[in-house]
Protein backbone atom coordinates (compact mmCIF):
# COMPACT_ATOMS: atom_id res chain seq x y z
CA UNK A 1 0.00 0.00 0.00
CA UNK A 2 2.43 2.41 0.89
CA UNK A 3 4.40 1.86 -2.53
CA UNK A 4 1.02 2.15 -4.67
CA UNK A 5 0.77 5.53 -2.35
CA UNK A 6 4.27 7.01 -3.03
CA UNK A 7 3.54 5.98 -6.88
CA UNK A 8 0.40 7.98 -7.05
CA UNK A 9 1.99 10.83 -4.72
CA UNK A 10 4.68 11.38 -7.36
CA UNK A 11 2.00 11.34 -10.00
CA UNK A 12 -0.21 14.13 -7.92
CA UNK A 13 2.60 17.01 -8.38
CA UNK A 14 3.04 16.68 -12.48
CA UNK A 15 -0.66 16.65 -13.05
CA UNK A 16 -1.91 19.89 -10.70
CA UNK A 17 1.24 21.45 -12.05
CA UNK A 18 0.57 20.65 -15.61
CA UNK A 19 -3.29 22.14 -15.20
CA UNK A 20 -1.68 25.04 -13.54
CA UNK A 21 0.06 26.21 -16.67
CA UNK A 22 -2.27 25.32 -18.80
CA UNK A 23 -5.06 27.55 -16.65
CA UNK A 24 -2.07 30.32 -16.25
CA UNK A 25 -1.83 30.05 -20.06
CA UNK A 26 -5.22 30.91 -20.57
CA UNK A 27 -5.52 33.74 -18.39
CA UNK A 28 -2.03 34.92 -20.29
CA UNK A 29 -3.63 34.64 -23.51
CA UNK A 30 -7.03 37.03 -22.42
CA UNK A 31 -4.84 39.39 -21.00
CA UNK A 32 -3.17 39.95 -24.71
CA UNK A 33 -6.20 39.51 -26.26
CA UNK A 34 -5.61 36.33 -27.61
CA UNK A 35 -9.04 33.59 -27.90
CA UNK A 36 -9.08 30.16 -28.63
CA UNK A 37 -11.28 27.80 -30.88
CA UNK A 38 -11.82 24.54 -31.10
CA UNK A 39 -12.19 23.26 -34.85
CA UNK A 40 -12.83 19.80 -36.49
CA UNK A 41 -10.17 18.59 -39.21
CA UNK A 42 -10.44 16.03 -41.11
CA UNK A 43 -7.18 13.52 -40.50
CA UNK A 44 -6.70 10.43 -42.48
CA UNK A 45 -6.10 6.92 -40.92
CA UNK A 46 -5.48 5.33 -44.30
CA UNK A 47 -5.77 5.80 -47.90
CA UNK A 48 -9.42 4.95 -47.44
CA UNK A 49 -11.11 6.40 -44.25
CA UNK A 50 -10.69 9.50 -42.51
CA UNK A 51 -12.48 10.31 -39.05
CA UNK A 52 -12.45 14.04 -37.59
CA UNK A 53 -10.37 15.21 -34.97
CA UNK A 54 -10.69 18.30 -33.36
CA UNK A 55 -7.46 21.28 -32.74
CA UNK A 56 -6.80 24.27 -31.23
CA UNK A 57 -7.13 27.85 -33.44
CA UNK A 58 -5.86 31.01 -31.82
CA UNK A 59 -6.60 34.21 -33.09
CA UNK A 60 -6.88 38.34 -31.75
CA UNK A 61 -9.76 39.57 -30.50
CA UNK A 62 -9.94 42.57 -32.81
CA UNK A 63 -8.53 40.72 -35.70
CA UNK A 64 -10.58 37.21 -35.65
CA UNK A 65 -10.14 36.55 -39.28
CA UNK A 66 -6.63 35.56 -38.64
CA UNK A 67 -6.49 32.48 -37.02
CA UNK A 68 -3.09 30.89 -35.80
CA UNK A 69 -1.93 26.79 -35.51
CA UNK A 70 -0.90 25.32 -32.24
CA UNK A 71 2.62 25.17 -33.93
CA UNK A 72 2.62 28.36 -35.93
CA UNK A 73 5.81 30.75 -35.02
CA UNK A 74 2.97 33.77 -33.00
CA UNK A 75 1.77 31.02 -30.57
CA UNK A 76 5.26 29.59 -30.05
CA UNK A 77 6.46 33.03 -29.69
CA UNK A 78 3.84 34.09 -27.17
CA UNK A 79 4.30 30.93 -25.22
CA UNK A 80 7.96 31.76 -25.07
CA UNK A 81 6.93 35.30 -23.77
CA UNK A 82 4.83 33.05 -21.35
CA UNK A 83 7.52 31.24 -19.44
CA UNK A 84 9.66 34.70 -20.08
CA UNK A 85 6.90 37.32 -17.92
CA UNK A 86 5.06 34.26 -15.90
CA UNK A 87 6.44 30.82 -15.23
CA UNK A 88 10.65 32.07 -15.02
CA UNK A 89 9.30 34.77 -12.02
CA UNK A 90 9.34 33.80 -8.52
CA UNK A 91 5.92 35.25 -8.19
CA UNK A 92 3.94 35.35 -11.16
CA UNK A 93 0.38 36.93 -11.20
CA UNK A 94 -1.72 34.24 -11.61
CA UNK A 95 0.00 32.22 -8.74
CA UNK A 96 -2.54 33.04 -6.21
CA UNK A 97 -5.58 32.93 -8.11
CA UNK A 98 -4.36 29.31 -9.15
CA UNK A 99 -3.49 28.40 -5.01
CA UNK A 100 -6.93 29.80 -4.57
CA UNK A 101 -8.39 27.20 -6.59
CA UNK A 102 -6.57 24.25 -5.76
CA UNK A 103 -7.29 24.80 -1.91
CA UNK A 104 -11.50 25.20 -3.46
CA UNK A 105 -10.66 21.62 -4.83
CA UNK A 106 -9.67 20.38 -2.09
CA UNK A 107 -12.44 21.47 0.34
CA UNK A 108 -14.90 20.25 -2.19
CA UNK A 109 -13.39 16.67 -2.38
CA UNK A 110 -13.42 16.78 1.50
CA UNK A 111 -16.97 18.08 1.24
CA UNK A 112 -17.85 14.91 -1.41
CA UNK A 113 -16.41 12.77 1.25
CA UNK A 114 -18.58 13.64 4.12
CA UNK A 115 -21.83 13.47 1.70
CA UNK A 116 -20.52 10.25 0.31
CA UNK A 117 -20.17 8.63 3.82
CA UNK A 118 -22.83 10.26 4.78
CA UNK A 119 -25.37 8.71 2.00
CA UNK A 120 -23.99 5.21 2.81
CA UNK A 121 -24.26 5.87 6.93
CA UNK A 122 -27.83 7.48 7.12
CA UNK A 123 -29.43 4.83 4.09
CA UNK A 124 -30.45 1.33 4.15
CA UNK A 125 -29.80 0.91 0.86
CA UNK A 126 -26.85 -1.89 -0.63
CA UNK A 127 -24.93 -0.01 -3.23
CA UNK A 128 -23.44 -3.09 -3.99
CA UNK A 129 -24.90 -2.89 -7.32
CA UNK A 130 -22.30 0.12 -7.93
CA UNK A 131 -19.08 -2.35 -8.23
CA UNK A 132 -19.70 -3.70 -11.77
CA UNK A 133 -21.03 0.06 -13.18
CA UNK A 134 -17.76 1.38 -11.12
CA UNK A 135 -15.13 -1.30 -13.18
CA UNK A 136 -16.56 -0.93 -16.64
CA UNK A 137 -16.78 2.89 -15.81
CA UNK A 138 -12.55 2.99 -14.58
CA UNK A 139 -12.36 0.84 -18.04
CA UNK A 140 -13.92 2.88 -20.46
CA UNK A 141 -12.57 6.28 -19.24
CA UNK A 142 -8.92 4.62 -19.06
CA UNK A 143 -9.36 3.75 -22.70
CA UNK A 144 -10.24 7.14 -23.81
CA UNK A 145 -8.03 9.08 -22.24
CA UNK A 146 -5.44 6.65 -23.69
CA UNK A 147 -6.84 7.26 -27.16
CA UNK A 148 -7.23 10.83 -27.02
CA UNK A 149 -3.52 10.56 -25.28
CA UNK A 150 -2.28 8.99 -28.27
CA UNK A 151 -3.96 10.71 -31.28
CA UNK A 152 -1.54 13.43 -32.50
CA UNK A 153 -3.22 17.17 -31.96
CA UNK A 154 -5.90 15.77 -29.36
CA UNK A 155 -6.33 17.13 -26.05
CA UNK A 156 -7.12 14.81 -23.44
CA UNK A 157 -8.72 17.38 -21.59
CA UNK A 158 -12.32 17.61 -22.11
CA UNK A 159 -15.07 19.30 -20.14
CA UNK A 160 -17.80 16.19 -20.68
CA UNK A 161 -15.37 13.77 -20.16
CA UNK A 162 -14.52 15.46 -16.70
CA UNK A 163 -17.65 15.89 -15.64
CA UNK A 164 -18.53 11.86 -16.55
CA UNK A 165 -15.35 11.12 -14.16
CA UNK A 166 -16.31 13.46 -11.61
CA UNK A 167 -19.65 11.54 -11.19
CA UNK A 168 -17.77 8.21 -11.42
CA UNK A 169 -15.73 8.47 -8.67
CA UNK A 170 -18.48 9.72 -6.60
CA UNK A 171 -20.52 6.34 -7.37
CA UNK A 172 -16.75 4.89 -6.74
CA UNK A 173 -16.99 6.41 -2.85
CA UNK A 174 -20.64 5.35 -2.24
CA UNK A 175 -19.40 2.35 -3.21
CA UNK A 176 -16.57 1.34 -1.50
CA UNK A 177 -17.84 3.20 1.65
CA UNK A 178 -20.80 0.52 1.40
CA UNK A 179 -18.03 -2.12 1.46
CA UNK A 180 -16.49 -0.62 4.75
CA UNK A 181 -19.88 -0.64 6.46
CA UNK A 182 -20.64 -4.13 5.42
CA UNK A 183 -17.73 -5.43 6.40
CA UNK A 184 -18.18 -3.17 9.80
CA UNK A 185 -21.37 -4.88 10.30
CA UNK A 186 -19.78 -8.43 9.74
CA UNK A 187 -16.84 -8.50 12.31
CA UNK A 188 -14.25 -8.20 9.45
CA UNK A 189 -11.01 -6.76 10.98
CA UNK A 190 -8.48 -8.27 8.36
CA UNK A 191 -5.64 -6.75 7.54
CA UNK A 192 -6.40 -7.49 3.77
CA UNK A 193 -9.77 -6.02 4.16
CA UNK A 194 -8.67 -3.00 5.87
CA UNK A 195 -5.71 -2.30 3.14
CA UNK A 196 -8.05 -3.12 0.34
CA UNK A 197 -10.72 -0.77 1.17
CA UNK A 198 -8.09 2.27 1.83
CA UNK A 199 -6.71 2.09 -0.80
CA UNK A 200 -9.77 1.68 -2.70
CA UNK A 201 -10.90 5.02 -1.06
CA UNK A 202 -7.49 6.80 -1.05
CA UNK A 203 -7.27 6.22 -4.81
CA UNK A 204 -10.98 7.14 -5.25
CA UNK A 205 -10.60 11.00 -3.19
CA UNK A 206 -7.18 11.40 -5.14
CA UNK A 207 -8.44 10.98 -8.49
CA UNK A 208 -11.75 12.83 -7.60
CA UNK A 209 -9.39 15.93 -6.24
CA UNK A 210 -7.34 15.96 -9.70
CA UNK A 211 -10.82 15.68 -12.07
CA UNK A 212 -12.44 18.77 -9.77
CA UNK A 213 -9.88 20.44 -10.14
CA UNK A 214 -9.38 19.98 -13.87
CA UNK A 215 -13.00 21.43 -13.83
CA UNK A 216 -12.22 24.53 -12.25
CA UNK A 217 -9.60 25.27 -14.14
CA UNK A 218 -11.22 24.77 -17.34
CA UNK A 219 -14.01 26.65 -16.26
CA UNK A 220 -12.74 29.82 -14.32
Amino acid sequence: MGCVSLFVGWGIGPAITGLGKKFKFRKYLEKKGVQTKRVEVKSRLNWLQERPLKKTQYYFKDSPEVVYEENSPKVLELRQKFKEEVLSKDHDPYNMKWQNMVVLAMSLTVLSVFLTGAIVWFSSIDFGFLGVIASLGIGILAIIRLKKSLTQKDDIYSLPLTVIGILHFLLLLIYDFNRLEKAMARGDESWETAIQICLSLYLDIINLFLLILEFLAHEA
